[in-house]
């Protein structure tokens, strides 16, 4: 690729370069040249299109730095390599030639220096060199004048002017009609040899425009030299030959015209073609790249929606580019180029694409309009909600005012609702695009924070104004009379009577050394006076009472209120106790009104106690649902957390679940909290507002706390299961390592035993990989790593099995069909055989306990004579006292086969009794699998691998 980029003098440059090296053959310097070629080609269309990007402006990045001549240095750089290869042309027709002159040279030399000196010997030697002549002179007019061909001609030359002296020497001997008969041979038989080159030539390959010239040139020139030949001195049937020769020549002079013709038709053609293919490579490459961009900026979530429109016109001027391209191409009606057949197929898509990205650019725009529309009147609704809540207290009506403002403003927020679904109606037109969605969710979370404090403060301003409205009420629930009566004395005869009081006070200061039986009036003024202050007195506190134990008994009461209307009532029962203490007849109490003031201090005390109670119970209320609220998000967080990852290993998985346990703690905090507020909910009651709380409160923690233990049971199942796997693993491993180490260096009968052993590792192996992949379909927290491992102790464990089959002396005996189990059967059989040589194995067992066998007269081999079942054989004496070897042998077989089958299955018993306490009781579906694994992992062992058992 380095090579190919060099311009042609730095290759002359270099010689070593091993693509036009000195000493390459002309084959490879011509294969090395077309490679140049094409990487020339794939140059151009780079760097056109590296000249577009840098025709092309950027609002960001300027191209001034980028070299915008490499179009003009590649097309030098093809016509230096045009050159070469026509220089290369030229030699390689040069290196044609030589051999051709290096032989008729050779040929010239070998001759002898005497003349031949029979006239048949200087007739043939003269027809030779006549048609040596010829055949130089074509080669010395074929040659150009390229410096290779130079050194070549002159030596041509040379060996032409040698045959010329021969010639004339031959001439003079042989004499005129000879040599003009030889010189008519020679130009026959070299101009058929040249109508047979080209006829064979139009037949293998259409001929080119410069080869149907060259063999047009050839044929003019023997047509010349054969008119040049001395006709007169041929005789009647050779100037037949003469005249019918021209006229084959004239005729195939005719034909190679039209054939050059043709061929320089077809090579404007193809050179028109290569032409357009160098104009529309390059767009079609440009177009393909934007169809590609601009397919993955539609589908990308991420992209920049301002884009859209500019990618749309640059895509659109492209396709616009390409079509013109295709219709000033002058090659609609006869279409043979595939790449216009692509072009259309790819203008087509970039149509499409053109389409949706002036939908989303439209889109968009609309979507900008209605995210700032949003953003105006959620201006418009903050400003009087903002400058609202600003205020300090204020007196009714003025917040009266204030209400009907926020209630007018209010009637925009169903403008802001239309204005939002218009927003989440185009983010679907938008998608999959994410910043649409995020302005989308911000809008919507701005638009439900917005009205949810318009309803609050209208609800707040409601609740004050009715708050007041009924004070006012109660201030004026006395009767019309009543009423009057207060206003007279409040206006009339309270100043009259301080003015009386005055006047007495002073007639009472002069009255006092003279008067000596008359009581003075100054107690019952006084006491007039302290009643009339305790009936008033008395009105407002009966008013606050009443509002008291009413607000008390409201369910729907604002639990904020407690507070401040139970220091507004003790002020007013301190105000209404310093009217007592004033009054001065604590001795001598005769005023009613008096009386009755107290005892509604008494219940007005008791209001107040029970205010201040509901305002403390309110206090630690919210603490607890606020401290509750944040415990549980506290939850929640780590559980999201834990959602959010991918698949864990075991380690990650047991650091994880020990975070989730910490959590446990704080359920129980929270649980601890939810029954203070439960208490405190009956503490509050009827209020309804705490109620409905404390049961959002119950369902959010339930919900939580569901969650928290489910995925505490997931996680811990998981990782039970993936340890569980990872120790079968372990187990399975190292049975596998001490079985290779044992089968190098046991007998074959062992290595029987291990053939059934390993035929159950491959098969609970087996087992194991359908159990771990449905474990792993089920997986959401603790990933599996036990599939690789299982596949290759499976591998292993099959390559064991082979290596036993395929080892000599596998063919198992009719005694030895089934394999054996983990302990020395021959050994028992020996020891049982020799101990109860004369006794049927099956009464041994029956008197040591085993019962229930069946007796093998089933298995009885077809092939046993009559000698193997003769008494003597099972006698228990035989008939010389002697026990024979052959009774002994069978004995052994015999215990050796009843060991084989009856000693696992009672082995096997045990084991089931002792596995049924360790299999885990519960109706979790771990457990279920758990039992179905174990159950299955006996399959393989419950099964005769080599035919049924003895009995």
């Amino acid at each position: 690729m380095v090579a190919a980029r060099l311009p042609v003098e730095d290759l002359e440059k270099h010689p070593q370069t091993p693509l036009l090296n000195r000493k390459s053959t002309p084959h490879k310097a011509s294969a090395a040249l077309e490679l140049i070629t094409d990487e020339a080609k794939k140059l151009r269309d780079e760097a056109e299109e590296h000249k577009i990007n840098v025709a092309q402006t950027n609002a960001f990045v300027t191209h001034d730095d980028l070299d915008g001549s490499l179009v003009e240095q590649v097309a030098e750089l093809q016509n230096d390599i045009q050159e070469k290869k026509r220089l290369q042309a030229e030699t390689e027709k040069v290196l044609e030639l030589a051999p051709k002159v290096e032989l008729i040279s050779q040929s010239l030399q070998s001759m002898p220096s005497q003349l031949p000196t029979t006239l048949d010997e200087q007739q043939t030697l003269l027809e030779d060199m006549e048609i040596k002549k010829q055949n130089l002179q074509n080669l010395i007019s074929s040659m150009n004048d390229a410096p290779a061909a130079e050194e070549l001609k002159q030596k041509s030359e040379w060996d032409l002017s040698r045959i010329k002296d021969l010639l004339q020497q031959l001439g003079s001997a042989v004499g005129d009609k000879l040599a003009a008969l030889a010189a008519f041979n020679a130009a026959r038989r070299e101009a058929e040899e040249k109508l047979l080159t080209i006829t064979a030539d139009a037949t293998d390959k259409p001929l080119t425009a410069e080869q149907a010239q060259a063999d047009e040139n050839a044929i003019a020139a023997l047509e010349e030299h054969i008119k040049t030949l001395s006709v007169e001195e041929l005789d009647e049937n050779e100037r037949r030959e003469y005249a019918d020769l021209l006229a084959r020549l004239q005729n195939a002079s005719q034909v190679l015209e039209k054939r050059r013709i043709e061929a320089e038709k077809l090579q404007q053609k193809q050179a028109n073609e290569e032409a357009f293919q160098q104009t529309i490579v390059p767009i079609f490459n440009r177009l393909r790249r934007l169809v590609t961009e601009a397919d993955e900026f539609l589908r990308d979530s991420d992209a920049v929606p301002g884009q859209y429109e500019p990618t749309a016109r640059e895509l659109n001027s492209e396709v616009e580019l390409a079509r013109k391209v295709i219709n000033d191409a002058g090659v609609a009606a006869d279409r043979k180029i595939d790449i216009l057949d692509f072009l259309e197929t790819t203008i087509g898509a970039a149509q499409q694409l053109v389409n949706g990205l002036e939908e989303r650019a439209s889109a968009w725009r609309e979507f900008v309009a209605a995210r700032d529309e949003t953003d105006a009147t959620l201006g418009k609704l903050r400003t009087p909600l903002e400058r609202v809540l600003e205020k300090p207290k204020r007196s009714a009506s003025e917040a009266s005012d204030d209400m009907k403002e926020i209630r007018d403003a209010s009637h925009d927020i169903q403008i802001l609702n239309a204005n939002v679904a218009n927003l989440q109606r185009l983010s679907e037109a938008l998608n999959p695009l994410e910043s649409a969605y995020a302005e989308v969710r911000f809008a919507d979370v701005d638009t439900e924070q917005t009205q949810k404090q318009y309803d609050e403060l209208l609800n707040e301003l409601a609740t004050e104004l009715e708050d007041d409205r009924r004070s006012e009420q109660c201030s004026t629930r006395k009767t019309p009379t009543t009423r009057l009566v207060l206003e007279g004395i409040s206006q009339h005869q309270i100043p009259a009577l301080k003015a009386q009081i005055n006047l007495l006070q002073d007639r009472n200061v002069e009255a006092v050394a003279t008067r000596a039986h008359i009581r003075q009036l100054e107690e019952a003024v006084e006491s007039k006076i302290a009643a009339e202050m305790a009936e008033k007195e008395q009105l407002v506190l009966v008013r606050l009472v009443t509002e008291a134990d009413e607000f008390l008994r409201d369910s729907d009461a604002v639990p904020g209120q407690y507070e401040p209307t139970a220091r507004e009532l003790n002020s007013e029962v301190e105000l209404a106790r310093k009217v007592i203490n004033d009054a001065g007849v604590a001795a001598d109490r005769k005023i009613d009104i008096l009386d009755f003031l107290e005892t509604t201090i008494g219940a007005a005390q008791q209001l107040v106690n029970g205010l201040e109670e509901r305002a403390s119970a309110w206090r630690e209320f919210v603490a607890a649902r606020d401290e509750i609220f944040e415990n549980l998000e506290t939850i929640n967080g780590a559980v999201n957390g834990v959602l959010g990852r991918p698949l864990m290993s075991v380690t990650d998985g047991q650091s994880c679940l020990t975070e989730l346990k910490e959590m446990i703690g704080i359920v129980e905090k929270v649980r601890d909290r939810k029954s203070d507020v439960e208490y405190l909910v009956s503490l509050l009651e009827p209020l309804s507002s705490s109620l409905h709380e404390s049961r959002f409160i119950s369902v959010h923690f339930e919900g939580t706390e569901g969650h928290l233990e489910n995925m505490l049971d997931k996680i811990n199942a998981e990782l039970s299961a993936e340890i569980e796997l990872l120790r079968t693993l372990d187990i399975l491993t190292n049975e596998l390592s001490q079985f290779k180490e044992d089968l190098r260096s046991q007998s074959v009968a062992d290595q029987q035993s291990y053939f059934a052993l390993l035929s159950d590792v491959v098969a609970h192996l087996e087992n194991q990989k359908v159990v771990v992949a449905r474990s792993e379909q089920s997986r959401q927290f603790v990933g599996s790593s036990t599939s690789m491992d299982l596949e290759r102790l499976l591998a292993e464990a099959r390559r064991l099995l082979m290596e036993l089959q395929t080892q000599p002396g596998q063919e198992l005996t009719s005694d030895e069909e089934e394999p054996k189990p983990g302990y020395d059967i021959d050994a028992a059989a020996e020891v049982l055989s020799a101990l109860y040589p004369h006794q049927h194995p099956y009464h041994v067992l029956t008197e040591h306990g085993i019962d229930g066998l069946p007796s093998d007269s089933d298995s009885k081999s077809e092939f046993d004579t009559v000698e193997s079942t003769s008494d003597g054989m099972l006698s228990p004496i035989p008939d010389d006292g002697v026990v024979d070897n052959e009774h002994l042998r069978r004995q052994r077989t015999r215990w050796r086969r009843v060991l084989r089958t009856a000693l696992p299955l009672q082995a096997m018993l045990v084991l089931l009794l002792g596995a049924a306490c360790l299999v885990p009781h519960c109706d979790d579906e771990y457990c279920c699998q758990l039992l179905n694994n174990f159950a299955k992992s006996f399959d393989p062992s419950l099964e005769f691998i080599n035919g049924p058992p003895p009995f």
